[in-house]
């Protein structure tokens, strides 16, 4: 299905379900708006609401509240208006409904309303409707307006229609009543029930509904390529993304001639069709449960055929939302889903096995928009997924990324897929010093968004994760100082990433994480001695920080990095070499520590000695010492020293050097 056809659709479907036009709705979450209509979003100061009574007398006039929501009926010019005059129905600009300001605006603007009213006299005219109207006819709005708003405060206007005035001890502010837009609500005369205005009145709305489709009879028809139907299909569609477009006619005639004669038959779709598809995007983009955010002008959508509004929670937009604390997105295991961690009770039933009835029928669909240019918004990426199919492919990027990672509300280590923010910040980014804290954070946001696109069809479609990106993880590991605080993390994330990529590459069904005493890789053997050394030293600097048994303290103690620390990047690359540097500088060390703790140097010489003697066994040792490492690296240097932790939680400290603890 077409992404255009899988749009109207669920329009369609949402009108069946009674999910259209629910103004009671308004103040609490996003209303999906009804046809040949739009709405509005207040900044405190660029909507007027005017109250009148239900004979059409003026009462008030106020500013509509910063974040409410207004809805009013367009025309298709009106929506457009790139150019000429082009006024709305009933709510619009004061340009339009003042005579004073612009009288050829508002002589368009009676004529929208007398041919409205024309066909609301073949049958019963709207209460709500007949009171704004007679009150337009009054020619009184731009003094009501004035007056309602700055009551007794003194001011004048100016021939451009600015007025100035001087609010109380203050200096003179200037308002500019050419675009203050103007919604209206009509007082109901019976006390018990609701006030009509132009934004919660559905048998208004429906009125013009059939008004626009009795005009559109006698237009030209055409077959819509959406609906199939023989109907008016429109040549001006309306703006997405401001006047961006996902539908429009292109200015380089190039494209389509020598199929078509003029850019108007490349596609037909309806009136209608036009306004549901747009419509349906407009309110997905509003609705948080349904869009996120990708970076720069790209935003991701998702919704299901059988939970367009995404009641069950199971929401792939929020798994991928961003976070100030990188271990922020770390929940209880048993409510945890794959991505991310943020808790989706449908997504955790399945995957638990509590629940494993999906209706057949039931689709998930996914796209990418991006805002390409003002006048376009490109459709990057859409699928239609079999729920099912979903669960499965959701499953599967959880069991391929998940690994330990701490978590330090709780104080212990969980299993965890990061989420693909955190996964694009650790690739892309780099390690920054904000808000007093310290995270690796991506601020290129076009990068970081068109990583976000790569790796979702991972996830949805079962890809194989990108090898360039395994490849730049695998640089920021090896660039040991470019991390501070948050190294630790950077390796969890780096061995979520590793393990996928053995999964998709190498054919892996698992990847351990735990210590593998028999895994002989060479890349493998070499992150454990490097782990080892760091270890020892760690372990020295920390008893000589406090003092040695002669009760002289140590002169290289204190919080300073360890010399497998500073040799890390060097190390990567040339690790025969770079040993034999190593052994050289840690002697001291060993020195001291023989002499302090004992029992901790016969156990790191006997561990150093058997893992240099695994890896001389190896046959091709000597050819390939002094090869660079790969990313088994990581993980033989991260289970060592899980092994180090692991063990210091089942031993007495007198039986296994000093206490370590792992900085995460």
């Amino acid at each position: 299905m077409s992404v255009l056809r899988a749009l109207y659709e669920t329009y369609n479907t949402a009108l069946r379900a009674n999910l259209v036009d629910r103004t009671e709705d308004i103040g609490q979450k996003t209303v999906l708006l009804p046809v040949y209509h739009s709405n509005k979003r207040s900044n405190g100061n660029d909507i007027i609401q005017i109250t009148l009574t239900a004979c059409g007398d003026f009462i008030k006039a106020e500013w509509v509240p910063k974040d409410e929501y207004i809805i009013y009926p367009v025309t298709e010019q009106s929506i457009i208006r790139s150019s000429g005059i082009a006024p709305h129905p009933l709510c619009d600009e004061l340009s339009y409904l003042s005579k004073e300001i612009n009288p050829e605006k508002h002589e368009k603007y009676l004529q929208e309303i007398d041919s409205w009213k024309e066909f609301m006299q073949q049958g019963q005219i709207n209460p709500t409707f007949e009171a704004i109207t007679n009150y337009i006819y009054k020619e009184t709005i731009l003094g009501d307006v004035i007056r309602g708003i700055l009551g007794n405060t003194s001011y004048h206007i100016d021939e451009t229609y600015v007025v100035h005035y001087h609010a109380e001890n203050q200096k003179e502010k200037q308002w500019k009543l050419e675009k203050i837009f103007v919604t209206f609500l009509v007082e109901n005369l019976n006390a018990l029930q609701k006030n009509n205005s132009v934004t919660s009145d559905q048998q208004l709305h429906i009125n013009y509904i059939d008004y626009i489709r009795y005009i559109n009879k006698n237009k030209p028809k055409k077959y819509c390529n959406i609906s199939k139907e023989l109907t008016y299909c429109a040549t001006l569609h309306r703006g997405i993304m401001g006047n961006a477009k996902i539908i429009s006619i292109s200015n380089h005639n190039e494209t389509y001639y020598g199929r078509f004669s003029t850019g108007e038959e490349v596609v037909c779709i309806g009136y209608e069709a036009s306004q549901k598809i747009h419509l349906m995007l407009k309110y997905f983009l509003e609705n948080k449960n349904n869009s996120r955010w990708l970076g720069e002008t790209s935003y991701l959508i998702n919704w299901f055929s059988d939970d367009i509004e995404n009641n069950e929670g199971l929401q792939l937009t929020n798994t991928i939302s961003t976070y100030e604390d990188t271990d922020s997105d770390l929940e209880d295991d048993e409510e945890m889903v794959s991505l991310g961690g943020q808790p989706s009770k449908a997504l955790n039933d399945y995957l638990t096995g509590r629940e494993s009835m999906i209706s057949p029928d039931s689709k998930f669909y996914v796209m990418i928009i991006d805002k390409i240019s003002n006048g376009r918004v490109s459709i990057k990426y859409f699928r239609e997924i079999a729920k099912s199919d979903l669960y499965q492919r959701v499953k599967g990027w959880y069991e391929s990324t998940r690994w330990s990672y701490f978590n330090p509300k709780l104080k212990k280590y969980m299993q965890q897929s990061p989420s693909i923010y955190r996964l694009t910040d650790y690739i892309m980014g780099m390690e920054i010093e904000e808000k007093k804290t310290t995270k690796v954070s991506c601020k290129n946001k076009s990068l970081r968004a068109k990583t976000v696109e790569r790796l979702i069809p991972c996830i949805l479609e079962g890809k194989r994760i990108p090898i360039d990106l395994v490849r730049k993880m695998y640089y920021n590991l090896c660039k040991r100082s470019s991390y501070g605080d948050t190294w630790n993390s950077l390796v969890q994330v780096g061995c979520s990433i590793f393990k996928k990529y053995k999964i998709d590459y190498q054919m892996k069904d698992e990847v351990n994480e735990l210590l593998e005493e028999k895994n002989q890789d060479r890349s493998y053997l070499y992150g454990r001695l490097l782990a080892v050394y760091e270890k020892l030293e760690a372990d020295v600097l920390e008893t000589g920080s406090k003092k040695g048994d002669d009760g002289k303290q140590f002169k290289d103690s204190g919080n300073r990095s360890t010399n497998a620390e500073r040799l890390w990047t060097v190390y990567t690359k040339t690790p025969a070499r770079t040993l034999m540097i190593l052994e050289d500088r840690i002697r001291p060390y060993k020195e001291r520590l023989l002499k302090n703790k004992p029992s901790s140097h016969i156990y790191y010489e006997r561990l150093i000695g058997s893992l240099v003697n695994n890896l001389a066994e190896n046959a091709s040792f000597e050819d390939e010492k002094n090869n660079p490492l790969d990313e088994n690296f990581i993980f033989g240097y991260y289970a060592q020293k899980q092994d180090f932790y692991r063990k210091r939680n089942e031993v007495k400290e007198e039986e296994f050097a000093v206490e370590y603890i792992m900085e995460v």
